[in-house]
């Protein structure tokens, strides 16, 4: 569970001695630990073939459903800029409904949440130090995507607005390290009467507890 592809921050240092601590005390429970993270690069190349691959289809549906309307694959100028500040605040709510969703489940609510964020990755990030059943993870895990992805882009379909669709695709690729977690989790065969998902303190993804 250590980290040896980057330098961490304090936050992440201390996030991370907090967790192993947790994890010794669930194994002296008779907790098993497996890790379900996500490689960074990989995550990098699904997150853009899922973008272009949601893209084609919703630019597909909207050209049906408003011919004779604007076209879908053009931005103006203003636009462009509406769509670039958005996107930068987006990002940043994406993980503050992590935080939520997952903060009505944890132990003690949103003390539990800690929000940072990963130079090198350029990316903010949201964690949480409690424990969560599979149901509670999955849900916090994918509602970025259902609320600033699949929500909108129906929306803008019904409107007809490119700018919000161009948006709803980008924050739908945005969630492909939520999706490949979300698999993992499926994937993962369970064989025992008390589980726990943890989220990693460091990597994308997270680390279930098997007892």
């Amino acid at each position: 569970m250590i980290n040896k592809e980057r330098l961490l921050t304090k936050a992440e240092k201390k996030r991370q001695e907090l967790f192993l601590k947790k994890s010794e005390e669930l194994e002296k429970q008779g907790y098993t630990p497996k890790e379900l993270t996500v490689n960074i690069k990989i995550l990098n190349v699904f997150s853009l073939i899922l973008t272009v691959v949601y893209m084609a289809v919703c630019f597909m549906i909207y050209a049906t459903v408003n011919r004779g309307g604007e076209k879908f694959y053009e931005l103006e100028f203003g636009e462009l800029l509406i769509f670039l500040v958005a996107m930068a605040i987006l990002m940043v709510l994406h993980e503050g409904i992590h935080g939520l969703t997952w903060g009505i489940f944890a132990e003690q609510h949103f003390k539990d949440i800690e929000f940072g964020f990963i130079k090198e990755y350029v990316t903010p990030y949201c964690y949480c130090r409690s424990p969560l059943k599979k149901y509670q993870y999955i849900i916090g895990t994918l509602m970025p995507m259902i609320l600033l992805g699949v929500i909108p882009s129906i929306v803008a379909i019904c409107l007809n607005s490119n700018v919000v669709l161009f948006l709803s695709c980008v924050m739908f690729g945005s969630a492909g390290g939520d999706i490949m977690v979300t698999i993992k989790i499926i994937l993962n065969k369970v064989n025992a009467s008390a589980v726990l998902y943890c989220d990693h303190p460091t990597e994308p993804g997270l680390v279930v507890f098997e007892k």
